[in-house]
């Protein structure tokens, strides 16, 4: 690829590497890697360094957190970058540039602060959950420190509660703030229907994938009616052509293609937070929707259930 060619194509890439690496590195590093462990020896007090106890640690958690927050932060940061470099169209939009890189790095906190809670509570949950566990071939046996039914509803609020919706904040916050900024700060130049077609495929994609992860976060209630205020918002102006996604002022093109990514986007999350609703079943109280593990030992334990009754 020409250097013209990538710079002509460059939001299209870094959205390309956004929507790949994220798939890439939550399904092969954070579900199918999650269950490799490592030990792990850990002091019980900085001033006795050599006395603890051995833990183990998920090898793929552990590199999904690294790899999606380092990855996850540049890739974002270069979406913004690309945006923000576009012309202003008013003279406002040049002095709003401080406060875009404010909210910028505002959604950053959230994404990465929340990937680093729902980290450390995912491998304190595992840590409570399957201990004591013993390894016939080491010299280790891993005995877990006294702890009460507190520290597993501390676990489930840093990973449920917070974390996750900390994470899905950070992003869908970057998305709305950009697609905002990319109003202000629209290319001077046409882009193709094809264009168009991979920005919104990407968008889709993107959104179906984060609308599971959402479920599983517990957070698809909140998300559905945000995702469905801002997809209507979105047609509207599309509808009184308020927006479009390309035009020409006084002989000046001017290009929206962000807005087709945002707006595929929502639609893609909504469609498959209703998708897992249907699927994996609704209750009655918050968070309204099944998470797809909690479906998952709610099918086993039914199953339990019948072949003890025959």
């Amino acid at each position: 690829m020409t250097k013209e060619r990538f710079e002509r194509n460059r939001l299209l890439i870094y959205l390309f590497v956004l929507v790949f690496s994220w798939t890439a590195i939550t399904l092969l590093l954070d579900q199918l890697m999650g269950e490799v462990y490592a030990l792990l020896w850990v002091p019980i007090s900085e001033y006795y360094p050599f006395s603890g106890f051995t833990a183990y640690l998920s090898v793929g958690r552990l590199w999904g957190f690294l790899l999606l927050g380092l990855v996850g932060t540049v890739i974002l940061y270069l979406i913004f970058r690309e945006i923000i470099t576009q012309p202003p169209e008013t003279e406002e939009a040049k002095k709003t540039q401080i406060l875009a890189e404010v909210v910028f790095m505002v959604f950053i906190f959230f994404f990465l602060s929340g990937l680093g809670m729902r980290y450390a509570a995912n491998e304190l949950h595992a840590y409570t959950s399957l201990l004591p566990l013993v390894y016939p071939y080491t010299p280790f046996t891993i005995t877990p420190p006294s702890f009460t039914n507190n520290l597993v509803y501390l676990v489930y609020l840093y990973d449920e509660v917070i974390g996750h919706k900390f994470i899905y904040l950070g992003i869908i916050g970057f998305i709305v703030a950009v697609t905002i900024l990319q109003n202000q700060h629209r290319y001077q130049r046409r882009f193709t229907r094809r264009d168009y077609t991979l920005l919104g495929l990407l968008g889709f994609l993107f959104g179906l994938g984060l609308g599971v992860s959402i479920i599983e976060g517990q957070a698809g209630f909140e998300t559905l009616i945000f995702s469905s205020i801002a997809l209507i918002a979105m047609v509207t102006l599309l509808a009184t052509r308020r927006i479009r996604f390309t035009e020409t002022i006084n002989g000046t093109v001017k290009s929206n293609p962000f807005f087709a990514f945002s707006l595929l986007f929502f639609l893609g999350t909504i469609l498959a937070i209703i998708g897992c609703g249907i699927y994996y079943g609704m209750m009655p109280v918050y968070p309204f929707f099944i998470q797809p593990s909690q479906k998952a030992l709610i099918d086993r334990e039914i199953l339990r259930y019948i072949l003890s009754a025959l």
